[in-house]
């Protein structure tokens, strides 16, 4: 255990080094002769290499989306005070996009980490903290069992506000021993749509102050607690501002010295000038070190997950969020989803308690063996008493097209055919069978009042963010035909899953188009049990 003499030196020697990486700090840094006087012993060398921690890096509330300028040191507020008045409005719309990852479920933790917005569907945090409630299962990332993830962005200091969304899916976990990174696929609430914070591309000089933010926790791994206790006030787990600079920079991090706890990992680490992110926060070596992947390695993994290249897949289905191109998803609501992207072939089947055949022109193939049923997709907030739209009228739907077989050109996806269980199949109209709505088309099991199929064309270069609206009947066949509560509420009874997703259909050349996708998508025709 170390003395009392070599932990002064050891606190010395890292403020030393703080100094040496930050001139303008050492300028404005001043030492009165009482403490000089103090310094004479060991004893009052570590305690002033305390307080001059706190003096140099501290750590300030956020209240009401704003950091509040409220210093116990006055030689904090001749250092950074006015950097951070200056910083004010570059920090205000980064600051909300912030927030804790919390989890339910897990018997030792309500939360574990930080992360934040980088595109409007998706968070960064590290891959520790995704490995907390979340693995790997081939070429896709599940949720362990009885775990569901959520991203609170508020929780501040004095206030009981939350603004909690739904992470609805694990799309990428970078194996080791690469960056500690990992992405989350979120879902915004309404009438809260946060702006992602910037990725910087460019490489910071030593020296430039910066600021993390995140959610600090009670560290028992820090050597001196008492230190901790006060540089922290002795409030833990709330959204937190912590000022310091860019100490040096290396292929894949950048090192950085504002004080952190075990709760910042996956804060951000922000540009006080730009309010750009210049990176993530992983790791700290006490009274040595803290480090982040850089932000520009970030934004190299994030334009791959958009485009592709890297594993992007929810758990328990096949699809994606955010598609660059046409797609065209088939969703069997008792057993099985695919999707097809304008790839040549010739036919896929699904065998399930029903069986479906799709086929995209020319000779047959063999059916493959059995597939694992998917999860529908859960809202989160999708219970028995969510609002029910009024009723429309059928005539209401006469320019609805639904799925198009021809969407990705040459190559022809009709829609499945229903092999068992024909039947079944709810007939309306004139003996129609599909029904079809804005970009997807549904085919209707009559004996259990839910859908055989959800099937839908999507274009992600023209998907855009819409406004949730309620649940709501079709009326172009009978209410009794649907479910719109029975099996629907709080526990034991289920939530409801769409089957096509709200997203999906909620593209195309207008705004109006955009939100008749989303719309349609919250007709009950659409939805299976979760």
């Amino acid at each position: 255990m170390r003395t009392t003499a070599e932990k002064a030196a050891a606190l010395r020697a890292f403020n030393d080094s703080v100094l040496d990486n930050d001139p303008e700090l050492a300028e404005a840094e001043g030492v009165t002769e009482a403490h000089n006087e103090l310094a004479r012993s060991p004893e009052g060398q570590l305690a002033q290499e305390s307080i001059i921690m706190r003096r140099r890096r501290p750590v300030l509330a956020i209240k009401n989306g704003a950091t509040v300028l409220e210093f116990i040191d006055p030689q904090d507020i001749a250092l950074w005070k006015k950097p951070l008045e200056d910083a004010a409005g570059a920090l205000k719309p980064t600051i909300p996009s912030v927030g804790r990852v919390e989890i339910t479920g897990n018997p030792d933790f309500s939360w574990v980490g930080t992360g934040w917005l980088v595109h409007p569907r998706f968070m960064v945090t590290n891959r520790h903290v995704a490995e907390e409630f979340a693995r790997a299962n081939g070429d896709r990332f599940l949720f362990q069992s009885d775990m569901s993830v959520s991203l609170d962005m508020f929780q501040e200091i004095g206030s009981n506000k939350t603004q909690v969304f739904d992470v609805i899916g694990v799309s990428y976990i970078e194996q080791r021993p690469g960056l500690d990174l990992a992405f989350l696929e979120v879902e915004q609430i309404d009438g809260a749509v946060l702006e992602p914070i910037k990725l910087s591309k460019f490489l910071p000089e030593k020296g430039r102050k910066v600021a993390t933010i995140g959610y600090p926790a009670f560290d028992s791994r820090i050597p001196e607690p008492e230190l901790m206790k006060v540089i922290y006030g002795e409030i833990f787990d709330k959204k937190r501002l912590a000022p310091g600079a860019i100490t040096d920079i290396d292929d894949d991090r950048l090192l950085h010295n504002c004080t952190t706890l075990g709760g910042n990992s996956g804060s951000v680490v922000l540009d006080l000038k730009s309010g750009e992110a210049l990176g993530l926060h992983f790791s700290g070596s006490f009274l040595r070190s803290n480090f982040a992947v850089r932000a520009d390695r970030v934004k190299e993994r994030l334009d791959a997950l958009l485009a592709g290249k890297l594993l992007n897949r929810r758990e328990g289905s096949v699809r994606t969020r955010k598609t660059p191109g046409p797609v065209t998803v088939v969703s069997a609501a008792t057993g099985g989803s695919f999707r097809v992207e304008a790839s040549p072939g010739n036919s896929a089947s699904i065998t399930v308690p029903l069986t479906i055949t799709v086929s995209l022109g020319g000779t047959p193939v063999p059916e493959p063996g059995r597939h694992p049923a998917p999860m529908p997709i859960n809202d989160g907030d999708d219970t028995g008493t969510d609002p029910i739209a009024d009723e429309a009228r059928p005539e209401d739907y006469q320019n609805r097209k639904g799925y198009d077989p021809e969407f990705l050109g040459s190559d022809i996806v009709e829609l499945p055919t229903i092999v068992k269980g024909k039947a079944d199949i709810l007939t309306w109209g004139d003996g129609n069978t599909v029904l079809p709505y804005e970009h997807f088309s549904v085919l209707m099991n009559a004996k259990r009042r839910q859908c055989f199929y959800s099937a839908c064309n999507i274009d992600g270069e023209r998907s855009k963010s819409s406004k949730r609206t309620a649940w709501r009947f079709d009326p172009r066949i009978p209410n009794e035909m649907q479910i719109m509560k029975e099996c629907y509420g709080s526990a034991p009874k289920f939530s409801r899953g769409h089957m096509t997703r709200r997203e999906d259909p909620a593209w195309g050349s207008s705004k109006a188009v955009i939100q008749r996708g989303a719309d349609d998508s919250m007709h009950v025709t659409n939805v299976t049990p979760q």
